[in-house]
């Protein structure tokens, strides 16, 4: 057996895991037409709509990558009480494995990011949103829930875009509840606080998520690195991941070890939803009881998957499986 292919049993164990996931649902809203000509009434062009169509986002599609990869799923999120959170509960219903906790907010809109396509090319993206921190009863209700769930669940995954589930103490809140639970916590952060992401076991920034956390250049390796272990001290994690797009992930732990994986060659046809990928992969991972540097190796393998398809695409364990084959 290749040194790869010993990774084969474990994505193949990935169907044991279950993950509490928590954070910013959204409805990715797809218009797609033809244009052929420009408006007599301003410079823009005229779109002839033919067709649309809706998918889960932000922490909806983590919850669908944890699905694919045969993984079950706890999807904690909020919405408004509007058509788009209807969309939302539908497309969870007939998501394998997914079971979900949606707190209602009247007082709120459901986030909506609607992206206008002709030709292969994005002309309008237009969001409609609360980004509001949740009502006071909301919040509760939610992390009651969550905190109810724990002992079902083998790990949890914080995903934070910024619309008001983890804002101000939530996130530590949803973190210190996991981990008193003794369940491991993967985060993928959003902002500049990262204070707000105290103790969980990974953090996965991106380069411009590590720069910007830290104010500290991060255009080269050992740069990256000084970086990561300044957000180690900080937030008292475990381990920063860092996703470096055409340069793959480099892993540096509190207890010194460093280690980097190179990404897949391939063409890149869009890298949209690829941070959702990384972000489940390494949750199944750990919550199936993979070693983190294993759970790292196969996201690097899903991110180079995800991003040769077109749109918020999921991967599945026999795609994996092929990929791991061919090493």
């Amino acid at each position: 057996m290749s040194d790869s292919q010993r990774l084969i049993p474990i994505i193949e164990s990935l169907a044991s895991a279950v993950i509490a996931c928590v954070g910013d649902v959204m409805l990715d809203a797809f218009v797609y037409g033809e244009v052929s000509r420009i408006s007599p009434e301003a410079p823009v062009p005229v779109l002839g709509i033919q067709r649309s169509n809706s998918m889960l986002g932000g922490a909806g599609n983590a919850a669908r990558n944890i699905s694919s990869l045969g993984s079950k799923v706890w999807l904690f999120a909020a919405t408004g009480d509007d058509a788009a959170a209807e969309q939302i509960g539908q497309l969870l219903e007939v998501l394998s494995g997914a079971r979900r906790f949606l707190a209602r907010d009247t007082a709120r809109q459901t986030s909506v990011k609607t992206r206008y396509v002709a030709h292969g090319q994005q002309l309008l993206r237009t969001d409609s949103e609360t980004t509001a921190p949740l009502s006071p009863q909301s919040a509760s209700d939610l992390l009651a829930a969550f905190q109810a769930a724990l002992p079902e669940c083998s790990a949890a995954l914080i995903c934070d875009y910024a619309k008001g589930v983890l804002n101000g103490a939530a996130a530590q809140a949803f973190i210190g509840a996991a981990r008193r639970a003794g369940k491991p916590v993967v985060v993928d952060p959003k902002g500049r606080d990262f204070s707000r992401y105290r103790g969980a076991t990974v953090i996965k920034p991106n380069l411009k998520e590590l720069g910007e956390a830290t104010g500290l250049p991060v255009f080269e390796d050992r740069a990256q690195e000084l970086a990561a272990r300044r957000l180690l001290v900080e937030t008292e994690a475990e381990h920063i991941l860092l996703t470096r797009g055409p340069a793959g992930m480099m892993l540096v732990s509190a207890n010194g070890v460093v280690a980097r994986v190179p990404a897949l060659a391939r063409e890149v046809y869009d890298v949209s939803g690829a941070g959702d990928t990384v972000a489940a992969v390494l949750a199944a991972g750990l919550g199936s009881g993979a070693s983190l540097l294993d759970a790292m190796e196969l996201a690097n393998i899903a991110a180079g998957i995800v991003v040769g398809k077109t749109g918020t695409a999921t991967v599945e364990p026999r795609e994996m499986v092929n990929e791991v084959g061919r090493a």
